[in-house]
């Protein structure tokens, strides 16, 4: 796919994705998933392709990577949002923007589609919520705690820096509850 065709949706993802594969090329390990390109052609291919994209996100960063043996997949499991168990497609949150992905699986024809969506709760926000809260919420305890370190070892200037960090954090952990109190996620 021509990336002057691509859809915006699938621009951001081919993006993220070879921005990943370029800081992380020595950790694949590219036998195991036979890339016989160069980097710079692999690059070339994943800023464009939307398939190569996807299986990148899907496949590589599951079994074709260097990792710890404790932690299963540490790749890009940011990006995932969790969906209800009876969900047939993926959902991926790439900055500010959800995207659903959807497997085309038929004879002669496996591809993917990709839109712009937001979440859908169905009544359900158990899935969402440690997402969208979560994750600034752990970034503020991740701040706290080196907060704490720097002002133990004096570095006061440092310290100062990270609080700067963790306003930012809460401030997006208050616009999300700020979004479902008005409603954006359903009633």
């Amino acid at each position: 796919m021509k990336a002057s065709k691509m859809k915006e949706e699938e621009i951001i993802i081919c993006d993220y994705m070879h921005d990943f594969v370029n800081q992380n090329w020595e950790k694949i390990n590219q036998k195991k998933c036979e890339i016989t390109k160069s980097k710079a052609a692999f690059l070339k291919e994943v800023k464009t392709d939307i398939e190569t994209a996807l299986w990148v996100f899907y496949e590589v960063c599951n079994w074709g990577m260097d990792r710890d043996v404790f932690d299963l997949n540490p790749y890009l499991k940011e990006l995932w949002v969790e969906t209800p168990d009876d969900c047939d497609y993926t959902m991926l949150r790439i900055n500010d923007k959800y995207i659903k992905v959807v497997c085309i699986d038929k004879p002669h024809d496996y591809h993917h589609e990709v839109c712009f969506t937001e979440p859908q709760l169905n009544g359900n926000i158990s899935f969402l919520v440690p997402h969208l809260i979560g994750n600034p919420v752990d970034a503020i305890d991740c701040f706290v705690q080196l907060i704490k370190t720097r002002i133990q070892k004096g570095d006061y200037k440092e310290a100062l820096s990270l609080i700067d960090d963790t306003e930012k954090s809460l401030e997006d952990a208050k616009q999300q509850i700020d979004d479902f109190r008005n409603g954006k996620y359903g009633k």
